[in-house]
Parts: structure tokens; sequence; C-alpha cells
């Protein structure tokens, strides 16, 4: 099997180049990363994809979760009549997960039909490569965001249910609940898509002029020094102690008036529904965000480089997800 270099642009983002992380930074600096000439052949992108077990998984597991979710939302449909703020919000947590699980599936086909150019080929394939992964990459990260900002919403319906049951359908009436709901939606697609504003930030253009290219704009956001990551887990961790502190309010709440009326009965299962949903999102979200985090320092940030450095770092951690 033939193979070439390329001019410092990682092509397989699928790893299908064997090497660790250190001879791929060392290639890069040298401009002599290698790569397979099939990478370009689309059939040999999806054996080697879906010849990995992590994706096959991926892919069961996001069309189970679609279907859950899918089934979910007909059993609200057929079971409730007027849907009260508390539901609204179930049903677009449903959508979320829904949302997830297409983000998932787009970014396996993505990168089945649609191969990494680099600065050698047509501008036009290199805007259309870039462009999809910026596309797919920021509906994943929204896709996310909206399941926990749902969550952040359900424990602020839980509160006044529980500290101000007689205002609360005055508080949390159709048309504010559906507001509130559009808000947390496009809360999350600002941070999804940070990086499409993150323009020239940090941009080291040097490396256009030393190869005499000019990147388009997608390739830009996607190579310049914005991390999307660090934002998405500050706001992850302040939705927790968020959450942490108004459940905590609720539990005294709810401790110290046990033996009221069955409406608060009915609100403590809602609590404990969510609960059970919260840690579970803790449970399977907190990790990868920490380790996305932690990546992005051990890879930006402790090998003491200038910023022309860290903008070729990025160009290969890009290419390892």
């Amino acid at each position: 099997m033939e193979n070439k270099s390329i001019n410092g642009f990682f092509r397989d983002d699928m790893g299908s180049v064997e090497m660790d992380y250190s001879d791929m930074l060392v290639g890069l600096q040298n401009d002599t990363i290698s790569y397979s000439e099939d990478y370009y052949d689309i059939s040999y992108r999806a054996i080697h994809l879906l010849g990995q077990p992590d994706k096959i998984v991926a892919l069961v597991v996001a069309c189970i979760a679609l279907l859950a979710n899918i089934a979910s939302l007909l059993a609200i449909k057929y079971t409730y009549g007027d849907l009260s703020a508390h539901q609204r919000l179930m049903i677009s947590l449903a959508l979320s997960d829904m949302f997830i699980s297409v983000s998932v599936i787009l970014h396996i086909v993505n990168h089945i039909l649609n191969p990494l150019y680099h600065i050698n080929d047509e501008n036009n394939l290199r805007l259309q490569s870039h462009c999809a992964r910026v596309l797919i990459e920021g509906l994943n990260r929204t896709s996310h965001v909206i399941s926990l900002m749902n969550l952040m919403g359900m424990a602020a319906d839980h509160y006044m249910a529980i500290l101000k049951p007689l205002d609360y359908h005055r508080l949390m009436n159709k048309k504010r609940s559906r507001l509130m709901i559009l808000a947390l939606w496009l809360v999350s697609a600002a941070f999804g898509f940070s990086d499409v504003f993150s323009g020239f930030a940090g941009y080291d253009k040097s490396y256009e002029q030393q190869y005499n290219y000019t990147s388009n704009y997608c390739e830009i956001i996607r190579n310049n020094n914005f991390h999307p990551e660090f934002a998405i887990f500050a706001l992850v961790i302040v939705c927790f102690i968020v959450m942490s502190a108004i459940y905590s309010k609720i539990f005294l709440i709810v401790r110290s008036h046990q033996r009221r009326a069955n409406e608060v009965k009915e609100n403590r299962k809602a609590v404990v529904t969510t609960l059970l949903i919260l840690v579970t999102f803790a449970v399977c979200f907190l990790p990868n965000t920490l380790f996305q985090t932690i990546m992005i320092v051990l890879v930006y940030y402790t090998r003491g480089t200038p910023s022309a450095s860290l903008s070729q770092d990025k160009i290969v951690w890009n290419n390892l997800r």
C-alpha cells in the first residue's frame, strides 16, 4: 500500500494511520505525516469505521435511544390532555435526547461520506469537508447542552411548584413555559456554535504564508485557539451547582412537610424522577466533559509552545476526534 506525505495536515481523521500523538506532532512540525491513499475510497472508510466496536456500539445505542424517546413522546401525546409546564419540559428533554442520537449518527455518517481534505486539494472540497464538521460538531455540542438546560428548567419548575404552589400556574402558564423552553434552546445553540463566532481569535496566519494558501472560514474556526469545550465545561459546573442548591432546598422543604396533602406527594415523586435523570446524566456526561477538557489542556497548554504551535496542535486534535 503506497504512502504519501502531506504538508502538515493529518489527513486520516479516523485514525487509520498507526502513530501515537507525539509522532503526529513531530510529523506535523516536519511536514512528514503519512497517510493511506485508500482513505479517499468511501468503501475503505466505511469498512474501517464500522469495523470499530465503539462506533458500532454508538450507532446501536443511538438508534435505541431514538426509538425510546419517540415512544416517550407518543406516550405523552396519548396520555395527557392539556400539557403542564413540567410536561412541556419533559417533551423538550425527550427531543434533546433524540437530538443527541441524531448528531451521533450524523457524525459517523459524515466521516464515511465526507473525507477530510487538506491544503493541496480544491477549495470547494476543503470548504465542504470542514464546514460539514463544524456543523455536526456544533449540533453535537448543542444537543448535550440543551439536555442539561432542560434539567435546569425542570429543577426551576419543581422549585416554584413546591415553594409557591398558589402562584405556580400563574408563573408557569402556557406562554411563559413555552418562552422559557425557547430561551433554553437558543442559549444552548449559542454555546454549541460558539466557535462560529470566534472568528480569527488566536489564529496564526504564518501557516498560510508558509504553504501559500488561503483558509476558508470553517478551516479558520477549526484551527484557531478558541475552544468551545471550555465554555461548555464551565456551564456544566455552574448548572450542577445551581441544581444541587435547588434540590437541596426542595429536599429540606419536602422533609419538613411530609404530612401535607397529595399535591406535595405528587411533586415529591416528580422530584425523585428528575433526580434520577440528573444523576444518570451526571454519571454519563460529566466524565466525558472532564476528559475532553483535560485532553485539551494537555494538548495545548502543557508543551510550552507559542500560538503558532497551538494552532498546529488544534489541527491534530480536530483530526483525532
